[in-house]
């Protein structure tokens, strides 16, 4: 054992002192030493050293210590004793043997197996409890006695909340006597993890983003040696003008970040750090990233159907038995006419030419071919349109066509409709002159085409949603339709656009308050990407068919989905049957005097306000 005392100086006492001292332990006598052996100046501190006894000890031993000091010339004696009580001790001995340089290696999720052994001292035979104070995060261990030379085992637990590093687990002997004695085991927790990032970038393969645009990259941590961690992600040292927020990846899992930008294309190659922490273990990996403009790329239009033909003239539109007449059917995309006939027996048809808007066929009708409607069919590949002539009993005879009929006279920004049923007696029916449809390639939606005039604002609520609706037409009329409330409503009003029926009332015209656009088969979805073009006040209106509307209020897309009841158009009788004819030897009432009547199924979508 060691301990110290203090010399005072009495009654003026200047002197030098040495010192002296044993002790009986046992049956030994132990000699004491002193540091140090002398002092000169008071008051002064003396430490002292008392070995244990080798022999004669067997549990706690009394002792009694006698210190003793002596001037120089002997003739000044002081003494002090003090009662000790000798206890056997211990040393404990620890496997693996570690030191700080040289740590155990363990992992996250083991076990390791540490040996303890009470190394007694001379007369120690006691029992002495094993525990582990002070435990690290992520450790555990039980405790438990041991007695002298017996080892025992203790299985160290390290789980996935240990972090990764030195750790220093503490080994502590208590004895039944009150002594305790300590061991340091020296650990590395290797365990550990990278990291992944998509997408892949290197200086010279940066990942490209646009200007004021937002980054997504996805980062995995990837677990080394059993690594169970969770991993702070955060972005260090970001460059201006970057920003982005951190967050926590478990092992084996993945996290999409958002680094946002604000700045303006151009060459640089950023370099930015992502880094992931789990306490005293950092792992990095770089992301490169430039600022480009983006590529803007026009989607190809899907391809066109060929366009419908449509018959909705033909001059003459009566043919006597026995006659032979070059005759002129007027119409829309009757360039790719192939074949044409006539529905019964007794009239050939031959197709001499055709344009675009016009055939002209040779009628060949025997004399004894039966009067009455005849159905002309034209058709184009797959398509085909038809129109009624009439044949009456005659001689036999060589006509030729007129000239083509005049236009329609416009008011305002609409045609004129003329109600077939009202046609003098002594006109054939007249084709309506029309701007030729532009073609579907040629158009596209101009969002600053308009900002409309203070409409009634419903419009706002409908702007970018698809909608569908009907609009029924009497043969021969004109309706009106909103589109921002799907309602029907009288032609030269406040519409949207109208739509009026032309000749036989297989003609249908749509017209705008401020232009009309024909996109040809162009899906709705698509119809804002469709090419550039102009407008025009009226445009033919056809099944299948996307058109442009403009209006007081805005822009919209417009596509006819079907249009029901042409067919009954197209093979009824010519307006001529259905009403009284005024004028000529044959002046009855012929037919019905009932008008059809057609629905159109409409979807449109409102793209300016």
């Amino acid at each position: 054992m060691s301990g110290s005392f203090t010399v005072v100086a009495t009654g003026g006492f200047t002197g030098s002192i040495n010192f002296s001292g044993q002790g009986q332990g046992g049956n030994q006598t132990v000699m004491i030493q002193f540091s140090p052996n002398q002092v000169s100046v008071l008051p002064a501190t003396v430490n002292f050293t008392v070995p244990a006894p080798t022999t004669g000890v067997s549990g706690p031993t009394p002792f009694t210590l006698v210190l003793t000091g002596r001037d120089t010339s002997g003739a000044i004696t002081a003494t002090a004793n003090a009662t000790l009580s000798l206890q056997p001790t211990f040393s404990l001995s620890v496997t693996p043997g570690t030191t700080s340089s040289s740590p155990a290696p363990v992992t996250q999720n083991s076990t390791l197996p540490v040996t303890v052994q009470i190394v007694a001292g001379t007369g120690f035979t006691g029992t002495v409890v094993i525990d582990f104070p002070n435990l690290p995060a992520g450790f555990s261990v039980s405790s438990g006695n041991l007695t002298a030379g017996t080892p025992g085992s203790f299985s160290l637990s390290i789980s996935a909340a240990a972090v990764p590093g030195p750790a220093l687990i503490t080994v502590r002997g208590t004895s039944s006597f009150g002594i305790t004695r300590t061991a340091t085991l020296f650990l590395n927790v290797i365990s550990d993890f990278s990291l992944s990032v998509t997408p892949a970038t290197s200086a010279t393969n940066p990942v490209g983003t646009v200007p004021g645009g937002t980054l997504r990259v996805v980062v995995q941590v990837v677990p080394i040696s059993g690594f169970a961690g969770t991993v702070a992600i955060d972005f260090t040292n970001l460059p201006a003008g970057f920003t982005a927020a951190g967050g926590n990846v478990a092992a084996g899992a993945t996290a999409t970040f958002s680094i946002q930008n604000n700045l303006q294309a151009g060459p640089t190659v950023f370099q930015i750090t992502i880094r992931g922490r789990v306490g005293t273990d950092v792992q990095t990996i770089l992301l490169f990233v430039i600022v480009q403009q983006p590529i803007l790329i026009q989607p190809v239009p899907s391809p066109v159907a060929a366009a419908q033909a449509t018959v909705y003239a033909v001059e003459p539109a009566k043919l006597n038995a026995g006659n032979v007449v070059d005759a002129k059917l007027y119409g829309a995309n009757l360039s790719g006419v192939t074949a044409i006939q006539v529905s019964g027996s007794g009239i050939t048809a031959e197709l001499l030419e055709s344009a675009p808007s016009e055939l002209r066929v040779r009628l060949t009708a025997d004399p004894g071919v039966q009067p009455g409607s005849h159905l002309i069919t034209v058709r184009a590949g797959a398509s085909k349109a038809t129109v009624v002539i009439d044949v009456s009993p005659g001689s036999r005879t060589v006509a030729k066509a007129p000239l083509a009929p005049p236009q329609v006279a416009g008011v305002g920004n609409r045609l004129e409709t003329r109600d077939a049923a009202e046609s003098p007696s002594d006109e054939s029916l007249r084709a309506p002159q029309l701007a030729s449809p532009t073609p579907a390639t040629e158009p596209t939606v101009d969002r600053s085409a308009s900002q409309g005039d203070g409409g009634t604002g419903n419009s706002v609520a409908h702007a970018g949603l698809r909608q569908r609706g009907d609009l029924r037409l009497t043969v021969g009329g004109c309706t009106g339709f909103r589109l921002t409330s799907g309602a029907e409503q009288s032609c030269g009003g406040s519409a949207d656009f109208e739509v009026s029926s032309r000749g036989d009332g297989s003609l249908l015209v749509i017209e705008a308050a401020d232009g009309v656009r024909n996109l040809g088969g162009f899906p709705l979805d698509q119809a804002e990407g469709a090419p550039g073009g102009t407008l025009s006040s009226s445009e033919a209106l056809l099944a299948g068919n996307t058109y442009v509307v403009q209006t007081h209020r805005g822009m919209a897309v417009v596509r006819v989905l079907q249009i029901r009841g042409m067919e009954s158009v197209r093979n009824a009788p010519p307006a001529v049957l259905r009403g009284p004819r005024l004028g000529g030897p044959d002046r009855e009432v012929q037919g019905n005097s009932g008008r059809p009547e057609l629905k159109l199924v409409l979807e449109w979508k409102i793209l300016q306000p």
